[in-house]
């Protein structure tokens, strides 16, 4: 992709913790001259000097390392800064990637996708488009048929179960039979695992996480694994 006198190449920062990825990024000015001019890497984004000038793009990592903390919150620091923000990720639940579109990020590149994939969607954004780097980055932000549907009971069982509560206490907490509450368990399971597979207790709050249907901070940190 070459430049045009109407887009010159972007001036772009990386945040990203991972040193090889950071590294492959940082050789955009020679692999796509005419769409990135330069490149400035950082492992977080509190390393960054604010007070330099702002790039037209940051490209960003969902997690820089921390699954309890993503970056979502330096989102609008970097606006302010100046710069648009492109998320460059590994994520694909539809969650996670939907609460970065209400963050106000300016584009969305799953690595998943490829170097010419975040190429093009910096190249877009630097032109003011909001761009989804394809049709699975697209679906994941707006396809409802992607979450696990679960019903308010085993929303709340679910919940329960994050904060530690066993089977038996909940069922004196809601005033039904332990089995009503095995029942919803094993339905939780049965959606989490539609092909059969087997889904411990702490495998099914990380991906009630991940879907919406519990708070991070509301999780047991050390579930057991019935």
């Amino acid at each position: 992709m070459t430049s045009t006198p109407e887009h010159p190449p972007l001036d772009i920062v990386v945040v990203e913790n991972v040193d090889v990825i950071r590294r492959g990024l940082m050789s955009l000015p020679l692999t796509h001259p005419g769409v990135v001019a330069s490149v400035r890497a950082f492992a977080d984004v509190d390393d960054i000097d604010f007070s330099a000038p702002a790039p037209h793009v940051v490209v960003l990592d969902y997690w820089l390392g921390r699954e309890d903390r993503p970056s979502l919150a330096h989102v609008e620091r970097l606006h302010d800064w100046g710069a648009l923000v492109v998320l460059y990720t590994t994520e694909e639940h539809p969650h996670p990637l939907r609460l970065a579109m209400r963050a106000g990020i300016d584009g969305l590149s799953l690595k998943n996708d490829g170097i010419d994939a975040l190429v093009a969607t910096i190249s877009s954004v630097g032109r003011g488009e909001t761009v989804l780097s394809s049709p699975l980055a697209r679906a994941l932000v707006s396809d409802q048929a992607l979450r696990a549907s679960l019903t308010t009971t085993e929303i709340e069982t679910l919940r329960a179960l994050a904060l530690g509560k066993t089977p038996q206490e909940i069922a004196t907490m809601r005033s039904v039979a332990p089995s009503t509450i095995g029942t919803h368990i094993e339905h939780i399971r049965a959606k989490y695992a539609p092909s059969g597979g087997k889904v411990n207790r702490a495998r099914m709050v990380h991906l009630g996480m991940q879907d919406g249907y519990v708070d991070r901070r509301d999780a047991d940190e050390d579930p057991e694994n019935t």
